[in-house]
């Protein structure tokens, strides 16, 4: 009994004497004007002992506390994305309290054009978080052609490639948004954006490429910009848009709306054919004017009920009007169409979050989104001087509902644990025109139902190391019925296990050193319209038709990336692909000269993409961002393979010029090469632009001409005893205007991302572009 006295006695004179001799450090987090920063991450390292290492993070009033902190010396770093980040040598022997003030704001930095590298921050997870706020490079650009200078995505006008691969969903705070969405977002609104390189099983089942992920600004009781961009081509002014952003935050209550306008749109595009038979050779001319309009708004409020737990309620509403009219002619035979086209959609969406704990790290999440779209189109079509018409109704509803469960089992690793749903019905009325045959008449539906199932496991070694592994189900049904002719209807059942790997080493944080590898096997759905027998007519000869039995693609991919530093990376890209959507051509048999494009699961194919990468500043006033894709394809199906290399050079350069004036130059150039569907041109294409600021960065002036320089394209197709030369005849160069004011007024709060609906998406069968 002595003995174990004794023994208690010392290990609580031990325990003691290790408490008395633990320090408590705390202070507040503030920037040179004494406002609170929140967020901020602070990190204490012993200079003596590499495994002792504190670290927290300030709260909304900017303060820190770090407990259990043995006497010694130490080094304290505080970051955060929008300021400098903060180094400092401390000797602790008893509880401190210091104020750390991070002098210099990045928004106070525009005067001196820095690489890109310092506004990065490679995470030992593989996403990349840019820092936009206050980055020179943003100075003055709209969202898009910001994003043209990161050097891991490739920007054109339909979309962004992540590492040169396609199908990226693009998300503000947690939200699904579209491209067009994404472009109206101002750079002044935008704290920092992350880049993913590979979607997780949480995106969902379009989740196939890489994803771009928006954050707002913390700040400001009213955010809010107002812009009105224009656009003008060979043929006068093309378009106006009137665009307005605010973002309101106080207390519990969160509101977010973004409205746009196109008050007025044009565009005029011109074709050729050539089509060379044995008997005869055709040249058909086409010629496409069109009017549109639209009006766009996405409204979102959130409440929280505290930090880990809140409710979204979100929805949004989509008008625009068509009026467009063709002329078609083959020297013998003209047609001419004019029509009519109305689309009204409507969508509103609920997300929960049930938080567990204080720090959030544990939490159940369930979202539910709803969308309906009605389209309407009454066409007039006179072909040598018979008149007919055609009406097009259309009625689709979208529903789809997404639970997820995060734990977090360890302090460096997680499981994510996801069910999914989506279901989608696509009603069809056709009155064909009846003297022409042109549009047959129609009465059908198209249903789809996907199931989901995906479990994730995720875990960071040694903080260098990481590695994410998960395995997603999916299965989907497609029923097509044809009212008017049953024998018609279709019905099909897929499904499949997809498993993903991607692992990570973080060799050096600091040099922008890292090595990652990636596997993935995937599926990709076809564009609901494809399986839809809706006729489009091109022009007087060729039309485009939908496929009711396509079935999805199924994808094997792997990457090896590795980043030399911040200028030098280097890549391999390996994609094989069977049952791969094509875009067929083929001459119709019930009309003698006409021809229609047809998608269909057309054999495999197998891609080598070898891409180097290269961004620098070769002068203080110059940035420089250089791409060379070098890509080796081979293309099989039963009758016909081909084999195709083709180098892809891209290059984008910024140059400053004075503290309110950017100039841009881009450069692109790709050698001719050939698919199983087509052979086509190579060209070159330069883009220019220039890019104001004034008034503290709240009033932006970009004006940029795309494809100042450029080459037409071309396609040749070739058939089982026919040839034909698609030329795209259109001035392609537009010069764009875009003017912003961005303001901000109210007491500084925290801002929250708020969502929005992506609404649905149709697509065309054509090669007509």
């Amino acid at each position: 009994m002595r003995t174990f006295t004794l023994i208690f006695i010392l290990i609580l004179t031990s325990t003691l004497y290790a408490q008395n001799n633990t320090i408590v450090l705390d202070g507040t987090v503030q920037d040179d004007k004494n406002r609170s920063i929140s967020n901020a991450t602070i990190i204490i390292s012993s200079k003596n002992d590499s495994k002792a290492t504190f670290q927290t993070v300030s709260n909304k009033e900017g303060k820190f506390k770090i407990k259990n902190i043995s006497i010694g010396y130490y080094n304290m770093k505080v970051s955060h994305l929008e300021y400098e980040t903060y180094n400092n040598d401390l000797s602790l022997e008893k509880d401190t309290s210091t104020n750390v003030l991070l002098m210099t704001k990045v928004s106070e930095m525009l005067d001196e054009v820095i690489v890109m590298a310092k506004y990065s921050d490679i995470k030992p997870n593989g996403e990349t978080s840019i820092r936009v706020k206050g980055n020179p490079l943003a100075k003055g650009k709209t969202l898009s052609e910001f994003l043209q200078f990161i050097r891991d995505l490739d920007v054109s006008n339909d979309e962004i490639n992540v590492r040169g691969r396609k199908n990226t969903l693009y998300y503000l705070d947690n939200q699904p948004i579209s491209f067009e969405q994404l472009k109206n977002i101002q750079p002044s609104m935008i704290a920092h954006i992350d880049i993913i390189p590979h979607a997780d099983a949480s995106y969902g089942i379009n989740a196939t490429g890489g994803v771009i992920k928006i954050f707002l600004r913390e700040e400001g009781g009213v955010i809010g910009s107002v812009s009105l961009a224009g656009k003008a081509d060979y043929n006068g002014i093309k378009s106006t848009s009137p665009m307005a952003t605010i973002l309101y935050n106080r207390g519990k209550f969160s509101v977010k709306n973004f409205l746009s306008g196109v008050p007025y749109s044009r565009s005029t595009s011109m074709f050729e054919q050539q089509t060379e038979t044995a008997q005869n050779k055709t040249v058909t001319d086409t010629k496409n004017n069109n009017r549109f309009k639209s009006l766009r708004d996405n409204l979102s409020l959130r409440y929280s009920f505290n930090k880990v737990t809140w409710l979204d309620v979100y929805g949004g509403t989509d008008f625009s009007w068509l009026r467009s009219g063709q002329n078609s002619t083959d020297g013998n035979n003209i047609l001419s169409t004019s029509g009519k086209n109305k689309i009204s959609g409507y969508n509103a969406g609920i997300q929960y979050q049930q938080g567990f704990g204080k720090d959030s790290l544990n939490y159940f999440r369930l979202r539910a989104e709803y969308s309906k779209n009605k389209e309407n189109e009454n066409a007039d079509y006179l072909y040598n001087g018979i008149a007919d018409n055609a009406a097009l109704k259309s009625n689709s509803d979208h529903f789809s509902v997404q639970p997820i469960v995060h734990f977090k089992t360890t302090a460096n690793s997680g499981l994510n644990i996801g069910l999914e749903y989506y279901y989608l019905i696509d009603r069809h009325e056709d009155n064909g025109t009846t003297t022409l045959g042109y549009i047959p008449t129609g009465h059908y539906t198209n249903k789809g139902y996907d199931y989901g199932a995906w479990i994730d496991y995720n875990i960071l070694i040694k903080k260098k190391f990481y590695v994410y592994f998960a395995l997603q189900y999916h299965g989907t049904q497609n029923i097509y019925s044809d009212y008017r002719s049953p024998e018609n209807s279709t019905r099909s059942w897929e499904d499949g296990v997809y498993p993903s790997l991607f692992a990570q080493w973080l060799i050096n944080s600091a040099k922008g050193r890292y090595l990652t590898f990636g596997f993935k096997h995937y599926y990709s759905l076809p564009n609901y319209n494809y399986r839809i027998p809706s006729v489009v007519w091109q022009s007087n000869n060729l039309y485009s038709i939908g496929n009711t039995n396509l079935k999805k693609e199924n994808f094997y991919n792997m990457e090896i990336y590795y980043s030399f530093n911040s200028n030098w990376l280097a890549s391999y890209n390996l994609t094989y692909c069977d049952d791969a959507i094509r875009i067929m051509t083929y001459q119709d048999e019930t009309r003698n000269g006409t021809y229609y494009t047809k998608p269909e699961n057309k054999g495999i194919s197998v891609t080598h993409t070898f891409r180097i990468g290269y961004t620098t500043k070769p002068f203080k006033f110059w940035y420089n961002k250089n791409g060379l894709y070098v890509t080796l394809t081979h293309e099989s199906m039963p009758g016909k393979s081909i084999n195709n290399a083709s180098i892809f050079f891209r290059s984008d350069n910024n140059f400053t010029l004075c503290r309110w004036l950017d100039l841009t130059l881009g450069i692109q150039a790709e050698n001719k090469g050939k698919s199983l569907e087509y052979d086509y041109n190579g060209g070159f294409w330069l883009n220019a632009g220039a890019y104001m600021s004034f008034f503290n960065n709240n009033l932006n002036v970009a004006l940029k001409c795309n494809q100042l320089i450029y080459t037409r394209n071309k396609k040749t197709i070739y058939g089982s005893d026919w040839t034909s030369i698609q030329k795209n005849l259109s001035h392609n160069t537009q010069i764009n205007l875009q003017v912003t004011w961005n303001f901000n007024a109210g007491k500084k709060i925290r801002n929250k991302n708020l969502p929005s609906v992506n609404s649905m998406q149709r697509n065309v069968p054509t090669l007509m572009k």
